[in-house]
């Protein structure tokens, strides 16, 4: 009598039923996070087939509920799956286009050289099409030479994930760097603490530099009488430290670092320095952080979105508890994804409020979408988390003919890595060179709203093209080779363990290793089920391995049977 093969999961609860409760449902934004992870840490994964990097999420995330369907749902939902509109730009959602670029006359660019401290005598500043301002170099540039060098950032930004640690003395309140090596006595002797809080500088120039804005963010009555003194803005300290306050509780370093410059500009003495930092600032290039925010693909733990600058997203990724069922479960994924803008959203709106509070006039100034500007434009220009006025004029290329440094006291220096030529155009990376093209291009889109086409994307794309084919080449082969039955998707393990011998076979030279004999007079399960006809199976009889059970045992989840067909 004929035999039919059926599968069937060993997993017998029903979809209304309680699943165990070590187990979770991930939501999308945790998978684009550890699956953006797992590229960087291992990229070759990058390439491999679905089926491969479902198996290798399922290892690093054992208590993940998760199918190989919903990841390419998920991944083709978020453009992070190498399908054909990873090479399409008119498919990808760019934006590029829509970032504002300041457009500047012969005398506007001699008034920006002018205003430059030690402009370097071997570049010049042109605008091209469409990529706005860029550095020009006017003689040729031998290679490994410094170039320029920015002593200072625009407006030095303290970071905001080290404020307790300012606060607590352990740090600069300037510059950042520790103060274990400096004693009580060279503190007190030199004048470096705050009279009024714990405060402490590592150095005379810091303690110059940043004193002011210190003393009227964070010291009312002083800051005031300051302010007031001068006619200018006053800054209301306490609404200040309620804005730094929520900054801190969702990570939103951006927003803390829009609202420390702006700060710091109305805070000025001098009405010449104040008008400098105020017209270079506002004229970088900017756009909404909403749009660029509706452009990223993941925005933690491995995310792309942002992540120099801290993250842009409110957490890290969330795992969703499935001791309910999964029916109520997917409700709740479905809910958090249709209102992840809208979290953003009222983040945003709740910080505006507090930085209209703390910044009275600025407040008036600036509606609620030129905010929203604002912290794209510090996003768009920032490295390291600081604004370079120069270094923003530079303009990306995966393969840079300059690199930067950044000592620890904030002092960038910009390198030739080859020589440069009359002419030609300085070009920096907005990305790791180190990455491959799918993640440099992933995160030029996200960040920068561009579509890089260089030489090397482009090469290296075809390569990944042809790497991806032979994969796939491969899935077709061991498809062929399966019953018609055995190709549905619950058939993912037998698939896996398939491909797995294949790559192991392949990556294996003949010869090397000696075969088994047993395991080639070991029968093929599925032709004796095929044929149809009756055979043994052996049973061991000694079931003492240990307590512990052996590595190389292996589960299932579906297991595969022959029924006889009526």
């Amino acid at each position: 009598m004929p035999l039919t093969i059926k599968t069937l999961s060993l997993n017998d609860l029903g979809e209304q039923q309680k699943l165990p409760p070590n187990s979770k449902i991930p939501n999308h934004q945790t998978i684009c996070d550890h699956v953006v992870r797992l590229w960087k840490e291992e990229p070759s994964m990058e390439y491999e087939p679905l089926s491969i990097l479902h198996t290798r999420l399922k290892q690093r995330n054992p208590h993940w509920i998760l199918s190989q369907d919903t990841l390419q749902e998920i991944l083709l939902k978020h453009n992070l799956y190498q399908s054909s509109s990873i090479s399409d730009p008119n498919i990808l959602p760019l934006y590029a286009d829509q970032i504002q670029y300041q457009s500047s006359s012969s005398a506007n660019i001699n008034d920006i050289i002018t205003s430059i401290k030690k402009f370097p005598s071997c570049l010049t500043i042109e605008e091209k099409e469409p990529m706005g301002r860029c550095l020009i170099a006017t003689d040729h540039i031998e290679a490994n030479k410094l170039i320029f060098q920015e002593p200072t950032p625009l407006i030095t930004i303290p970071p905001m994930d080290k404020l307790g640690l300012i606060e607590r003395g352990k740090i600069c309140s300037h510059c950042g760097n520790t103060l274990h090596s400096l004693s009580t006595h060279f503190i007190m002797m030199n004048g470096l603490d705050c009279d009024s809080c714990g405060t402490i500088w590592c150095s005379k120039k810091c303690k110059l530099a940043n004193s002011h804005i210190h003393s009227i963010l964070k010291h009312q009555k002083s800051g005031k009488k300051k302010m007031m003194n001068n006619n200018n803005v006053a800054v209301d300290s306490k609404a200040w430290n309620e804005f730094e306050k929520l900054c801190i509780k969702f990570n939103q370093r951006d927003i803390f670092s829009v609202g420390f410059i702006w700060a710091t500009i109305v805070s000025m003495e001098k009405p010449d320095l104040k008008s400098e930092l105020e017209t270079k600032w506002n004229s970088l290039c900017s756009l909404s952080q909403r749009i660029r925010s509706n452009a990223a693909d993941s925005t933690n733990i491995g995310g792309t979105f942002d992540k120099s600058n801290g993250g842009g997203g409110t957490s890290a990724g969330t795992v969703i508890d499935t001791r309910d069922t999964i029916n109520e479960t997917e409700k709740v994924k479905s809910r958090e994804e249709e209102h992840k803008n809208e979290d953003m959203e009222h983040i945003w709106k709740s910080a505006f409020k507090l930085f209209q509070s703390a910044l009275p006039k600025v407040g008036d100034t600036i509606d609620f979408e030129q905010f929203l500007c604002e912290i794209g434009r510090f996003n768009l220009n920032q490295i390291e988390g600081q604004i370079y006025y120069l270094n923003s004029f530079l303009n990306h290329n995966c393969e840079p003919n300059v690199r930067f440094e950044i000592d620890s006291k904030l002092c960038l220096k910009i390198f030739s890595r080859k020589p440069i030529n009359k002419g030609e155009q300085l070009f920096t990376t907005y990305v790791s060179p180190l990455h491959g093209v799918n993640l440099r291009r992933r995160e030029l889109r996200v960040n920068y709203g561009i579509f890089c086409k260089c030489n090397r994307c482009e090469n290296e794309f075809l390569k990944s093209k042809q790497s991806r084919q032979d994969n796939n080449n491969i899935d077709n082969r061991i498809l062929s080779d399966t019953p018609a039955i055995m190709k549905s998707p619950e058939r993912l393990t037998l698939k896996i363990r398939r491909e797995s011998n294949t790559a192991a076979a392949a990556s294996t030279t003949a010869g090397a290793r000696r075969k088994s004999s047993l395991r080639n007079k070991r029968p093929d399960l599925t032709e004796l089920l095929k044929n149809g006809k009756e055979f043994d199976l052996e049973i061991p009889t000694n079931f003492k391995i240990g307590s512990r059970r052996r590595t190389s045992v292996r589960f299932d989840e579906n297991v595969s049977f022959a029924v006889e067909e009526e």
